[in-house]
């Protein structure tokens, strides 16, 4: 089983992870030429669906998803979790980690694209 990723709606690809996947660099590299592909080069924000189950990230994924070719373009960044235990788990996580593009966790979707539509319209206020 593989990640998904689709376009929701302009500017926002969703990524879903099945349980147990294991994401490696070359997944990782995958992956961005996708939402690349999907965002036709513009910028764009994640909508990170993880409700299907676990997954790990290995500490050279991690890197390099962090790195500044993997943020570019990337407006930020809203992962879904399936409950509130894992979304204090994953902010406090968040926190140590610290975060090179605006992440946040949710437990709604309503409210994880509301956030992401607003990253939106704040870089075209930008660009204006």
């Amino acid at each position: 089983m593989s990640i998904e990723q689709t376009l929701v709606e302009p500017g926002i690809i969703r990524i879903s992870v099945p349980d147990d996947f294991i994401l490696d660099v070359e997944c990782a590299h995958a992956m961005r030429l996708k939402n690349l592909e999907l965002s036709g080069g513009r910028k764009f924000c994640v909508l990170l669906d993880t409700r299907n189950g676990y997954f790990t990230t290995t500490p050279e994924a991690f890197k390099t998803l962090a790195s500044p070719e993997f943020l570019f373009n990337r407006l930020g960044t809203a992962i879904i979790v399936s409950s509130l235990a894992t979304r204090l788990i994953g902010n406090f996580f968040k926190g140590l980690n610290g975060q090179a593009s605006p992440t946040r966790l949710f437990t709604s979707e309503q409210e994880a694209l509301k956030w992401l539509r607003g990253l939106i319209m704040k870089s075209m206020d930008i660009l204006d």
